[in-house]
């Protein structure tokens, strides 16, 4: 039952206030087109009058949520502080055994994203970032719904979205390739793994740290893809990175390789060294 002097709220069957992502939502399907700088997402609220007189009331709530008469313009700006009340801020009002839809958005955007580079004790109000022992990353943004009645009282109905955030590891964090003889081509294998339950377009950057500024001696192929999701309950994604080394002298050759996503991921690391010698020891017998 109603309290008195309350509306009723119904939630639809698409979610009600309960909003679910993947931070991959803002990439389309053809990730050369780039990414999108927000996607908006909108449930619905039923509110019901089921007294005999009228409420007269506003409806409050932050961004990254905002809401908005049916019917009225949505919003599309990205998130940012501050409350707005829906329909242009004017009072709303709702006739006796009367009914009401209102939209509640969502807005997921890269800068929200950005959020979870943020220090825990930095982190904006609202927002919790949540990973388990299995290294999946999600963020949580909780907030109120506010109906602010023109009596001065208020009604309260939760808001939450989730999204998952891509979450990339390196099976190792280093790789020494000894001496290897010069001009000759050396091949190791890692391989980057996502473990969330977000795809990841991620990219490789490559800083080179050898005596000359001669021909690259470290490589990486593919040098950027995407990786699907963690399956639910399943393993993590994976794809194996080949990573050439070819000293060009009798030089110690030493490089960083920069994984890198584009959906505000923490970038992984692999740190490369190796020998150059001209000892005929060191020459595979498949390279003879």
């Amino acid at each position: 039952m109603p309290v008195a002097g309350r509306l009723s709220v119904e939630v639809d069957y698409g979610g009600g206030t309960e909003f679910r992502h993947q931070a991959s939502d803002l990439i389309p399907e053809e990730p050369c087109s780039g990414v999108l700088s927000e996607l908006v997402t909108t449930h619905h609220l039923k509110l019901t009058n089921t007294m005999d007189i009228p409420h007269y009331f506003q409806l409050m709530v932050s961004r990254p949520f905002s809401v908005s008469q049916e019917g009225a313009s949505r919003s599309h700006r990205t998130p940012g502080p501050g409350q707005e009340p829906a329909a242009a801020g004017k009072q709303l009002v709702l006739h006796p055994h009367k009914s009401m839809l209102v939209d509640v958005s969502f807005s997921l955007s890269l800068e929200l994203l950005s959020y979870q580079r943020l220090p825990a004790d930095q982190m904006l109000p609202g927002v919790v970032i949540q990973q388990s022992e299995s290294g999946e990353k999600e963020m949580v943004f909780t907030q109120d719904l506010l109906l602010e009645y023109a009596n001065h009282t208020t009604q309260v109905v939760p808001l939450r979205a989730t999204v998952a955030v891509p979450e990339l590891q390196l099976s190792t964090s280093w790789v020494d390739f000894g001496s290897c003889f010069v001009n000759k081509e050396h091949v190791r294998e890692v391989y980057l793994m996502n473990l969330s339950g977000s795809r990841s377009y991620w990219t490789v950057l490559m800083g080179q740290k050898h005596p000359d500024n001669g021909p690259v001696t470290f490589e990486v192929s593919p040098s950027n893809g995407l990786l699907e999701a963690r399956p639910v309950n399943g393993p993590p994604t994976s794809i194996a990175l080949q990573v050439l080394f070819t000293a060009r002298s009798n030089e110690l050759y030493e490089s960083t390789l920069v994984v890198e996503g584009v959906l505000g991921e923490k970038a992984c690391t692999l740190r490369l060294r190796g020998q150059g010698s001209y000892d005929e020891r060191f020459v595979s017998p498949y390279q003879l």
